[in-house]
């Protein structure tokens, strides 16, 4: 690792995200509190408690081992990007990351490619087209893992296979180089020089050079998978809570409240993704007080355990940083 350019060194534009991050986790978790107080914490706490410490350690399992695919994911794009960056300051890029988690839309990913030209010097223009790749590919995968458990449930599954028509549909008009350059072309004609526009070049550039079909189904195959292990974590909860459901449902319903989460715009998700998921349970046959003890879990020990992790990371890597420029 560079220590004397890590992320932790001077850098005052990704520090302040660093803080707002922090900020808004605080909130998020504010938020899952006064839900707790607002509904019945005794019989919350009950349900919680009925929840064998295996369960919970299993769940773990399970998120560590999705995080590890998307890192697996996210380093196959940094690779196909042409950069040689190591896997050791990848996989902390990468777990620094997972703080952003309880940014708006996730928009505070943004600092993965300021820490990486920070770091490596690498064009930020090219590490974002990573970290918008990554997004997309998370977004259908979770799209499509919600429409999976609306067939598993009967309910319209010529969506599932309409969203991956318009998803491949999307990606075929990005690889079509010619209008978006004609599109770039014009702007820089009309604004000779301009430093957004040239940034907007670059960015389309190396965006579109992760478009080839073998790098798309790794990465969705990567976040199909990951996601998919997280919804799992809801799987377990519920059996845990003595709760028999299908496995294929309960992914489908963790993905629907994530994505609803996502499209909320709020940080992580907070109040829509799990007004989303006690909704889903409750029309599932799943009673009230058991859902809500479920979705306070499972947001726990992703979200959560996701944002910490992220924290702890990115403190260590920030110490490391500080102590290489006082030596």
């Amino acid at each position: 690792m560079h220590t004397a350019s890590g992320p932790g060194a001077e850098a005052k534009a990704p520090r302040r995200r660093i803080k707002l991050s922090a900020v808004l986790a605080a909130v998020a978790v504010l938020v899952l509190a006064v839900a707790l107080w607002r509904s019945d914490p005794r019989e919350a706490a009950r349900e919680l408690a009925r929840v064998p410490f295996g369960h919970i350690a299993l769940v773990v399992g399970l998120v560590l081992l999705g995080y590890a695919l998307r890192f697996a994911k996210w380093h196959l794009f940094l690779r196909r990007l042409g950069t040689a960056v190591p896997l050791g300051r990848s996989a902390a890029i990468f777990t620094s990351g997972l703080l952003m988690v309880v940014t708006p839309a996730k928009v505070g990913e943004v600092w993965k490619a300021l820490a990486l030209k920070e770091t490596d010097d690498i064009p930020v223009a090219r590490g974002l087209g990573a970290v918008a790749l990554e997004r997309l590919t998370d977004l259908a995968a979770i799209g499509a893992l919600a429409l999976l458990g609306a067939a598993a449930l009967g309910l319209a599954p010529w969506l599932a296979a309409g969203a991956m028509v318009a998803f491949a549909a999307g990606v075929l008009l990005l690889r079509w180089r010619r209008p978006w350059l004609a599109l770039l072309a014009r702007l820089e004609a009309r604004r000779p020089g301009s430093r957004p526009v040239a940034f907007l070049h670059a960015l389309y550039l190396d965006t579109a050079s992760l478009l080839s079909l073998s790098t798309l189904g790794l990465g969705a195959a990567f976040g199909l998978a990951a996601w998919a292990l997280e919804g799992l974590a809801l799987w377990v909860i519920l059996d845990g809570l003595g709760v028999a459901a299908s496995p294929v449902w309960a992914v489908g319903v963790f993905a629907a409240a994530t994505l609803a989460g996502g499209l909320s715009i709020l940080p992580g998700g907070v109040g829509t993704a799990e007004a989303g998921m006690v909704a889903l349970l409750v029309a599932g046959d799943v009673a009230s007080s058991t859902a809500f003890a479920a979705t306070l879990l499972v947001r726990v020990l992703t979200l959560g355990f996701g944002a910490a992790l992220g924290g702890a990371c990115y403190a260590l890597w920030s110490w490391r940083a500080k102590s290489a420029l006082v030596r």
